[in-house]
C-alpha cells in the first residue's frame, strides 16, 4: 500500500468508538486497557504502515510469533508491538483502530455490517472477564464509528480483495458456533446511505 492509501484510510478510522473511554471497561490495575496489553492482543500491521507509523514517531516493533500463526497471515502482514509506555492514539495501527470489529458476510457473500471477533466475546480465564465488554454493551459504539469502520473495509479491500476470503470464512465460523452453541451473532449496521455507497 502507498502511504497516500493509508493515510486515507487513517482518515476514515479517525472516530472514537464510544462517547466515552472504552478502557473504563477493561482497564486493569496497571492502569492499560485489555486490548493494550501484548499477552491478550497483538495487533497485525502492514508492513507499509509499520513503516509510515514509525516514520510519524510510534514505536511499532515486529513481534515474534509462531511459524503456525504467522502463516495464518495475508502476504505483507507482520504481527507488531508498540513500544511506547502509554498509548498515544494518534499513533494506534489500523488494527487497533477497529478492534473489535470485522465485516460481517451472509450465506450468499453479501455485506451485512460489522461483528465482533470471535475472541472478543470470550471469557478471560485468567480475570474471568470478558475480553472485551463491549460486545455486551454494543448499543454504545456510535453509530458515526460504524459508518465509517464500514467504509474502511470497503476501501481496505477494494485494496487488498485478496483478504475478503479470510473474513467469509469467519463469517462461516460465527455461523457455526451460532448452530453449534447458540452463539448470537451481533451484526452491527450502517446507515442506508452508507451501505448504498460500498462494494463489498
Amino acid at each position: 500500500m502507498h502511504p497516500t492509501d493509508i493515510s486515507r484510510l487513517v482518515e476514515l478510522l479517525d472516530e472514537d468508538i464510544t462517547a466515552f473511554d472504552c478502557a473504563q471497561l477493561c482497564r486493569g490495575a496497571d492502569g492499560m486497557a485489555y486490548c493494550c496489553k501484548t499477552q491478550n492482543f497483538v495487533p497485525v500491521l502492514y508492513r507499509e504502515e509499520q513503516t509510515y507509523w514509525n516514520e510519524r514517531g510510534a514505536h511499532w516493533q515486529e513481534y515474534p510469533v509462531t511459524v503456525k500463526e504467522e502463516a495464518a497471515l495475508s502476504v505483507g502482514q507482520v504481527f507488531c508491538s508498540c513500544a511506547l509506555s502509554t498509548c498515544q492514539r494518534d499513533l494506534r495501527s489500523l488494527s487497533c483502530r477497529t478492534y473489535p470489529l470485522e465485516p460481517y458476510f451472509g450465506y450468499s457473500g453479501e455485506f451485512l455490517g460489522l461483528t465482533f471477533l470471535a475472541t472478543a466475546s470470550e471469557v478471560d480465564r485468567e480475570t474471568g472477564r470478558l475480553r472485551c465488554p463491549l460486545s455486551r454493551q454494543y448499543r454504545s459504539i456510535r453509530q458515526q464509528f460504524i459508518n465509517k469502520t464500514t467504509l474502511f473495509f470497503d476501501q481496505l479491500l477494494a485494496l487488498r480483495p485478496e483478504e475478503k476470503e479470510a473474513y467469509l470464512q469467519s463469517s462461516r465460523r460465527h455461523r457455526k458456533r451460532h448452530r453449534e452453541c447458540g452463539i448470537q451473532i451481533i451484526v452491527l449496521r450502517p446507515d442506508d446511505a452508507v451501505l448504498e455507497k460500498i462494494n463489498l
